[in-house]
């Protein structure tokens, strides 16, 4: 009680919480693994044959986080709305930070909060909106944030991500 006490004298009032996985967890069957498998040894062979060792090590880095992400179950990161910015995890985005927002709405597959963030990278963040209602979490941030009119479905990455099942 006490630490709900203190967020909100510092951050404001909390208008909307909700929790969400870190990643999507896939369900992969044979077919996924074998191409997976066909395509690795394929890029591997070429990579050796190529004297490309750098390639190589990424490759199987990115074999490595596959194999271990597949083995764990995701974290739940919770998500708060406050009067003055977002906490996602043990992060705090003052409303200053944030440049623009926009929500892919697709049910079922794409339900996402993007969140494009001032900053050296400048990283666009992806939120799941899980069960939340799009509209209300758009007509909360609308209030603090520019709304991106332009954007109105899922990011390219995104996309991929989901239908490779990465």
């Amino acid at each position: 009680m006490v630490d709900q006490v203190k967020e909100s004298e510092y951050y404001g009032k909390s208008l909307a919480t909700w929790g969400f996985s870190e990643y999507q967890k896939h369900q992969r069957g044979f077919i996924w693994f074998a191409v997976v498998g066909i395509v690795s040894i394929g890029l591997i062979t070429w990579t050796v044959v190529r004297s490309n060792f750098l390639f190589l090590g990424i490759i199987l880095i990115i074999l490595l986080v596959i194999f271990i992400t597949s083995r764990r179950e995701p974290d739940i990161i919770e998500l708060k709305i406050y009067e003055t910015g977002l906490a996602i995890g043990s992060k705090y985005y003052p409303y200053k930070n944030i440049k623009k927002f926009w929500v892919a709405y697709e049910p079922p597959l794409v339900k996402k909060l993007y969140l494009d963030v001032e900053g050296i990278t400048r990283p666009l963040i992806s939120i799941p909106l899980e069960d939340q209602n799009p509209l209300k979490i758009r007509d909360i941030l609308i209030e603090y944030v520019e709304e991106d009119l332009e954007n109105d479905g899922e990011t390219a990455s995104d996309a991929w991500e989901r239908v490779l099942k990465l």
